[in-house]
């Protein structure tokens, strides 16, 4: 990973971040100092203030889909995503504190914990899917295009390098139809390029330049074009498959964090009734 890459993927507020350890060592302590007194319950006492806090961290952060764009004090959108992380984090936190850092009983229990889990862990990885792979796009990749354009552009790309290999010779004429048309044919989005948005570029290129000195000054010419035209085709196929993923976490997320919310209410109902 380049350094510039890293350095984008250095939290935005530090000060948050130093908050929430803080908080969450703060959690620890807590637990520790009150289980020298006497057993820990979840259901009275600090395990159930922990349990009440960790509800609320939930649930602010899960109104982060119906922000306004200038609500106090969250100002703006990077201000109310920052949030949302963070106190998913510290949800998570505070409820394996509540549930006293051991292992759930009953069902409902180990459902908290697996979807409390899985919602803080879909969360962070989201935050770095949007960190980490436009930074590496914006450092690897020259060609930008929008989601839905791409498979236009593509088609467009096929045209133009169908367009210049009219006339060409028997060497050129047999590398692109054994080659270089199958892959012309469709965007080709490989899950290779989310480790490496190049991966695999030189040598897709390589049979192309081998060519070159052995054929007429005209499909040199043509290989050129050729070149530069499959080069952006591969860039195409990698920010396809880039954006697809941004487009596809938050479906991973929203998922269990709604379950999530729903559990948290019966959970409270529960608590209230019985």
């Amino acid at each position: 990973m380049r350094a510039s890459t890293r350095k984008r993927l250095i939290p935005k507020r530090l000060d948050l971040l130093a908050a929430t350890a803080a908080a969450s060592a703060a959690c620890g302590l807590a637990f520790a100092a009150s289980s020298l007194s006497g057993p820990w319950s979840p259901k009275r006492g600090l395990g159930l203030v922990f349990g009440i806090a960790a509800a609320l961290c939930f649930t602010i952060a899960m109104a982060y889909p119906a922000r306004r764009p200038r609500a106090r004090p969250l100002r703006n959108a990077e201000d109310w995503f920052q949030a949302h992380v963070y106190l998913g984090v510290l949800g998570l936190v505070l409820t394996l504190t509540h549930a006293g850092f051991a292992w759930p009983a009953g069902f409902m229990g180990w459902t908290l914990l697996l979807g409390s889990a899985l919602t803080a862990a879909t969360g962070l990885g989201g935050a770095f899917l949007q960190k980490a792979l436009p930074a590496a796009a914006t450092e690897g990749l020259r060609v930008y295009a929008m989601h839905d354009r791409i498979p236009g552009l593509v088609a467009d790309a096929r045209a133009k390098a169908e367009q210049a290999m009219e006339g060409a010779g028997e060497a050129l004429q047999g590398l692109w139809e054994e080659r270089l048309a199958p892959r012309f044919a469709a965007p080709e989005p490989r899950w290779s390029y989310l480790i490496d948005v190049r991966a695999g570029r030189e040598d897709e290129l390589r049979p192309l330049r081998r060519l070159a000195p052995f054929v007429e000054a005209e499909d040199r010419e043509r290989i050129d074009r050729l070149l530069a035209l499959f080069a952006t085709k591969l860039e195409l196929d990698a920010q396809l498959r880039l954006q697809r993923v941004l487009r596809g976490w938050l479906s991973w997320h929203a998922w269990p964090a709604g379950a999530l919310l729903g559990l948290l209410v019966l959970h409270v109902l529960g608590f209230l009734v019985y």
